[in-house]
């Protein structure tokens, strides 16, 4: 009787240190590859065709690039914007003045091109925006050769990056009929009242926000345009 008490217990031990054996060798590549697919990468690739929803209100630096005329001849503009909310709603009002090509500072009398309550796109951050009489500045005449005075038939579609930088492509022509199509705009936020040489460096493509010289201004606030906002959160802009 002893004899086989004994065999019992000897096989269930055998039997409990092969299931510890089994858990402890668990293989730990496959945990390690396991873990590894729930890991979220802290530095995601930045993709300039997502947009993202924020307060754009301030001052802005902006460029267009008349790719298929002469590319690289930037025409330059300073937008003041306001960035407005209405419930889950949200528009722009923007006025752009026209820079002197050669110093960078406002053109004297140059009528601006303002736009109010230009929707925003909720879940892409997109504008549009008409173009029609934008005023090129007279000394750009020297680096967009002719007479070219406005863009007529003109649009920009726009994205919002981030709370200081949005971009976007540009069609239309100019007053001498010569196709805009294919241009790009980009526009940097900026300390109100910056001008002239003080002015950083244009940005007039969509590009990334890392690749683009910081100003030393901190970010506007970023909205999540998924929930709602309440009249409250109007006082924080």
């Amino acid at each position: 009787m002893v004899r086989a008490v004994s065999t019992r217990l000897v096989f269930t031990s055998i039997v409990v240190l092969t299931i510890s054996v089994s858990i402890a060798c668990v293989d730990p590549k496959k945990r390690v590859d396991e873990f590894g697919k729930r890991l979220v990468d802290a530095a995601p690739t930045c993709s300039v065709e997502t947009g993202q929803i924020a307060n754009l209100t301030g001052q802005f630096y902006v460029a267009i690039n008349p790719i298929s005329i002469q590319p690289g001849a930037l025409i330059r503009y300073i937008a003041d914007t306001t960035f407005k909310q209405t419930g889950n709603s949200f528009a722009l009002d923007i006025s752009i003045r026209p820079l002197d090509f050669e110093t960078l500072e406002l053109v004297p009398d140059a009528t601006p091109t303002s736009w109010r309550d230009l929707p925003v796109d909720n879940e892409k951050a997109e504008f549009s925006a008409p173009l029609d009489g934008a005023v090129i500045p007279a000394r750009a005449n020297a680096a967009v050769p002719g007479l070219e005075t406005t863009i007529v038939s003109g649009k920009i579609d726009g994205r919002i990056l981030n709370a200081n930088l949005w971009c976007g492509t540009i069609t239309g022509m100019t007053n001498l009929g010569r196709q805009l199509d294919g241009s790009t705009v980009g526009a940097i936020r900026i300390t109100a009242g910056t001008i002239g040489a003080a002015l950083p460096p244009p940005v007039a493509e969509c590009r990334c926000a890392s690749d683009v010289a910081d100003a030393g201004l901190p970010d506007a606030a970023m909205i999540d345009a998924a929930m709602q906002v309440g009249a409250d959160t109007m006082s924080m802009f």
